[in-house]
């Protein structure tokens, strides 16, 4: 079992220990995360602020409603009891103005409940994107620790949202139940007050015996639904190679596997809430019947009329509905303790590796500073390589380039000055001695290691395999700037696509497809040197970018990236040395060896 699995906040242990002392420890640890995750919205959101207030209003209007409905309902079933004809009329009056006064109130309440939970929901999807995308956090992440990033994005956050929202009126909701109808409650018979203390304590604490294993079982089911859903996924992205391979049988097997943890998963979940929905019907039809059980003598011997009695028993269900939250919400609450558990883990994860925020950083803080373009540095005990950006000059002083295990070194000590790189340079080497590797520490990816790059800020990486981003063509081509300006840049399109022989696509622009599947690999190579090219930076780093097309093409976009900007190449075939000034060769065990080109 992995960390995370293990890391409950207590929650688990509280369940099944029945330790009071680790019960409180834990429900305490609970509610602390659930405010460092709930209270930034309100703080810093104005409109969240504004929509929050009408919602508690709407809340209050809405209880003086129920309350309104309870006198209402006494006089209707009073007069009945009594055979009051003239008496029922003006309750039935009464009950139908309630009515249509009542319900529309309801219905703005609902709607501002769901504008409230649209909002929350943007505003904290919006932080948390930030959170990820900051400082290469979402490069870095590792899925062993953190799995199922985006379902924690786009699922769990609107899950913790909407129930956090739910449970925050609702607990106000029951606060101003509880006084209301208390209160009424008390001055029909008090005893009964004192019951429904002992009848909610009693089935709480039942409800948690029955239930506990709901909490870890709804954490696994999120997990396992999550992995299910993620390999089918792969299987429809990765279909040609699968069917190359004719891989069907294996990759049915591997879906198989994942698919029965879900099922026995799920069977868990069953039969532990059928148990606990035995207890609770159980619980719901008692608060039916005790408070007329209490009530009857004195109704019997004309003490109270029938209408009390209806009211009695509608307080009295009221209240223990409001004093038994968990045993009413058990099923809600214990997914939504895993959901909050698997949100907080995935928090924790992104803020632990974001060099900017420290490890006391509240979960949703922003950082001061901006470090979006700047490569996240884990903080731990090793050394990592300093990346200068500068104007144009591109050296390497003392690197050192480890495996981000720190357990094998595939650059050692290298040290390229500027003036003796003053051109374009080839990266080679046998395969697996860490040229990609050594791009990715120029690029400033990896910084497991010591020692100083330097290159210009104006840089762009074209890695082997290229990426295609959800749009058009033309985001292709813009990407990532995302400058969309068709008035100026549509000419200057269909012409570079003509020049790294897209031709064929120039009517295309705006067509929004899935280009990764569209075009080839050799086609989509071409395509980033067009991005390249309009993109006009002062350097660029090649993993192998033209490893998919034929030579021929290769010359020509070659030639096209000489005219414009410097770069450095990872390569393996001969053709590309022409292209280059300087060869960098790496051997093993961090072995390097510089020279100039010669034809």
């Amino acid at each position: 079992m992995d960390q995370e699995n293990q890391n409950y906040y207590g929650l688990q242990d509280t369940i099944e220990s029945s330790g009071v002392k680790n019960q409180v420890s834990s429900f305490r640890k609970q509610v602390s995360l659930y405010l460092e995750l709930a209270l930034p919205y309100l703080r810093e959101s104005k409109n969240g602020k504004m929509l929050f207030a009408v919602m508690v209003i709407l809340t209050l209007v809405n209880s003086a409603v129920n309350i309104i409905f309870s006198f209402a309902m006494k006089d209707f079933y009073n007069a009945l009891g009594e055979r009051d004809f003239e008496g029922f009329r003006r309750g039935l009056l009464k009950y139908t103005v309630v009515l249509i006064l009542g319900a529309p109130v309801q219905a703005i309440y609902n709607f501002q409940r769901e504008q409230l939970a649209v909002a929350w929901r943007d505003w904290m999807t919006q932080r948390t994107i930030l959170l990820y995308t900051q400082s290469r956090v979402y490069y870095l992440l590792d899925e062993s620790e953190i799995d199922n990033p985006d379902q924690r994005i786009s699922q769990d956050v609107l899950a913790f949202t909407n129930y956090s929202l739910k449970l925050l009126i609702m607990i106000l909701d029951n606060i101003i139940n509880l006084i209301s109808f208390s209160v009424i409650l008390i001055s029909i018979q008090p005893f009964l007050f004192l019951v429904i203390l002992l009848y909610a304590i009693v089935g709480t604490f039942i409800t948690a015996c029955i239930g506990g294993k709901l909490v870890p079982l709804n954490f696994n089911r999120l997990r396992y639904e999550a992995d299910f859903r993620y390999s089918l996924v792969r299987l429809r992205e990765h279909a040609e190679s699968i069917a190359f391979y004719g891989g069907e049988s294996a990759e049915k097997q591997s879906l198989y596997q994942r698919l029965q943890r879900v099922v026995t998963n799920r069977r868990d979940m069953n039969r532990t809430e059928r148990n606990l929905e035995v207890f609770t019907n159980l619980y719901t039809y008692m608060s039916w019947v005790i408070p007329v059980a209490f009530v009857a003598p004195g109704y019997m011997a004309g003490n109270f009329n029938l209408g009390v009695v209806t009211q009695a028993r509608s307080a009295f269900v009221q209240v223990t509905s409001d004093f038994s939250i968990i045993v009413r919400y058990f099923e809600d609450l214990s997914a939504f303790c895993a959901g909050l558990n698997r949100l907080s883990s995935f928090y924790e994860g992104v803020r632990g590796l974001d060099r900017s925020r420290s490890d006391s950083a509240p979960l949703l803080s922003l950082t001061e500073t901006d470090s979006s373009k700047r490569p996240a540095i884990p903080r731990s005990g090793v050394t990592h390589i300093s990346l200068h950006q500068t104007k144009s000059t591109f050296a390497l002083l003392n690197l050192t380039v480890m495996t981000p295990d720190a357990k094998r070194i595939l650059v050692r000590n290298l040290t390229l000055q500027q003036k003796q790189i003053r051109g374009n340079l080839l990266i080679t080497g046998d395969s697996g001695v860490g040229k990609s590797s050594l791009l990715r520490s120029i690029a400033g990816l990896w910084t497991r290691g010591e020692g100083v790059v330097q290159r210009p800020i104006k840089s762009l990486f074209l890695p082997q395999k290229p990426y295609c981003t959800l749009g058009s063509l033309r985001q292709q081509l813009l990407y990532p700037s995302g400058n969309e300006d068709n008035a100026i840049l549509d000419d200057q399109l269909v012409a570079t696509l003509s020049q790294v022989g897209l031709s064929h696509l120039t009517s295309e622009l705006d067509n929004n497809l899935d280009w990764s599947q569209r075009l080839s690999l050799g086609e989509q190579q071409r395509l980033a040197f067009a991005r390249l090219i309009l993109a006009k930076p002062d350097f660029a780093l090649l993993d192998e970018a033209t490893s998919a097309v034929d030579t021929n093409t290769e010359e020509m976009l070659y030639g096209l990236l000489l005219e414009t900007t410097r770069f450095v190449s990872v390569g393996h075939r001969e053709s590309l040395f022409k292209y280059h000034h300087y060869r960098l060769h790496l051997g093993n065990n961090g072995e390097c060896g510089f020279t100039s080109i010669t034809l």
